[in-house]
């Protein structure tokens, strides 16, 4: 299956600033994901073949006019990997996300939409519009959830999918 190329969301951010602040409070969903949280990551490759698999840890908390998400990544050889994300509220269900350390994403636009109990996040290629990855979280009551994601090829082809299932922790 090849991906269509897709635009990559550009927001005026000026006239959200017009129109008067938005707050997080605004949302219904994202707010929902706010404490810490312990899962396992599954990686598939594009035959659904199991390839890795490693524990993760996430802190989602509310940091006043953004959130900010810690992933801290636990390998099997005991080692650790952490990396954070601001979540800027845009408006309309929508926000930004932005790396704290832009280096892993120095090409990429993120986005993310909550809808019903889901959040929707989206990766762009910045240079061909192409759609890198998806990430659907999905609620399942107050301390469960369920992401998944897929990733694309510069092709557009499937790459491989990501499977967490996560409990909260707090």
């Amino acid at each position: 299956m090849t991906q269509q190329e897709t635009n990559v969301p550009v927001r005026d951010t000026a006239a959200t600033e017009t129109q008067g602040k938005v707050n997080l409070q605004d949302y219904k969903v994202i707010p929902k994901h706010v404490g810490n949280w312990e899962g396992t990551v599954r990686f598939l490759d594009a035959d659904l073949q199991l390839t890795k698999s490693y524990d993760i840890k996430q802190t989602f908390q509310d940091a006043g006019e953004k959130w900010i998400i810690t992933n801290t990544y636990l390998y099997p050889d005991g080692t650790s990997f952490s990396h954070s994300f601001d979540v800027i509220p845009i408006g309309n269900s929508e926000v930004n996300v932005e790396p704290q350390d832009g280096s892993a994403f120095s090409d990429s636009k993120l986005t993310a939409v909550e809808h019903g109990d889901i959040v929707d996040f989206k990766v762009f290629n910045t240079a061909t519009g192409l759609l890198r990855e998806i990430e659907t979280i999905v609620l399942q009551g107050e301390n469960k959830r369920v992401r998944t994601t897929q990733f694309f090829t510069d092709n557009g082809d499937l790459k491989s999918l990501l499977v967490v299932v996560e409990h909260r922790v707090d």
